[in-house]
């Protein structure tokens, strides 16, 4: 830190004769410890030499604290500018005794030391510079630790967010899993608003004899192929999931049980359009469908743990050929 301007001043030769202007034009006073000479923010209307104890003065944010003993003068600068708020506040640590000089003994000072003041001045203009030098560095390093703070943050919102997406989404097709389907589902259904909305469950036939003939990366070739076409025909915001297998599953919004099915066989339709070549090998796929809407107050999970059962007591359909099973109704075949 700096020395103070008048510190500097006094370096100078003129400790002496400040001396006697204090005594002479000042006021002598003392306090107790404890006690504050003057606050920060108050108006700068007098400085002060310390003739025995010790004070500290107290700055804003943290700044380090200075430590002043007898024969050291404060509380110039706000006076020395002159209508200027104090930027500390003065403590006595100990008891105190000090020369206290006003704004009329400055002026006298003015007059009878002419050389004193205009030195006091030059370390005046030279303390504010380096002290704002010292601001702007201290800013500038603040920026700096905003900066690494700001850079730390994003990436931990990056990782929580990865993190977020590896344990909502499957992770050989990059559809929404089981775990994140079942969220969803209670956050769609379990309302008063539920009302009109449903489930189909997909499962993909044929998969398994590409893994018996070609390996298991063919059989995921297929399920990433089918993720992405399904994913192209109806988006994200229904929620393709992959449950596991070669089940996946997706919802329906508010609509009627006709307006559901029509839906389901467009999409199947669709679906068979996107074929996949594989290169020496026969592929014979096809889709076996079961849906429904909510009935009354069903929640979610139980139309889920439905659908399921009914997927699970239906005959694998034969190949190339896709039903649609919709509620209790016998199944129905897809047409291009």
């Amino acid at each position: 830190m700096s020395e103070s301007p008048l510190h500097a001043v006094l370096q100078g030769g003129h400790h002496a004769a400040l001396r006697k202007m204090f005594e002479q034009y000042g006021r002598q006073g003392q306090a107790d410890a404890g006690s504050t000479l003057f606050a920060r923010g108050s108006r700068g209307e007098s400085m002060y030499m310390l003739l025995d104890g010790r004070v500290e003065l107290l700055f804003k944010g943290g700044k380090e604290p200075k430590r002043l003993e007898a024969g050291e003068v404060f509380g110039e600068l706000a006076f020395v500018i002159g209508d200027h708020e104090r930027s500390a506040t003065a403590l006595a640590i100990t008891p105190v005794r000090y020369w206290e000089l006003n704004q009329h003994g400055f002026e006298s000072l003015s007059a009878q030391m002419p050389d004193a003041l205009f030195a006091l001045l030059r370390n005046t203009c030279r303390y504010l510079l380096t002290s704002e030098q010292t601001l702007i560095e201290g800013l500038e390093a603040r920026r700096d630790e905003l900066e690494l703070a700001m850079d730390f943050l994003r990436r931990t919102r990056e990782e929580l967010g990865l993190t977020v997406t590896t344990q909502d989404t499957d992770p050989l097709t990059g559809l929404y899993n089981m775990r994140c389907l079942q969220n969803r589902i209670i956050d769609l259904f379990d309302t008063p608003h539920g009302q009109g909305t449903g489930i189909l469950l997909m499962r993909l036939e044929g998969v398994a004899a590409v893994n018996t003939a070609l390996g298991h990366d063919y059989g995921d070739m297929v399920l990433n192929h089918f993720a992405s076409s399904l994913r192209d025909c109806v988006g994200m915001k229904v929620f393709p999931s992959r449950l596991g297998g070669s089940l996946f599953a997706l919802l329906l919004g508010h609509m009627s049980a006709e307006e559901a099915q029509q839906q389901a066989l467009q999409l199947m339709a669709a679906l068979g359009r996107r074929e996949l070549d594989l290169p020496g090998y026969d592929l014979a796929l096809s889709l076996t469908v079961v849906g429904d809407l909510r009935q009354g107050d069903e929640s979610g999970g139980a139309l889920l743990e439905r659908l399921q059962t009914r997927l699970n007591g239906i005959e694998v359909s034969p190949l190339g050929h896709p039903l649609l099973c919709w509620a209790g109704a016998a199944c129905d075949g897809a047409s291009d």
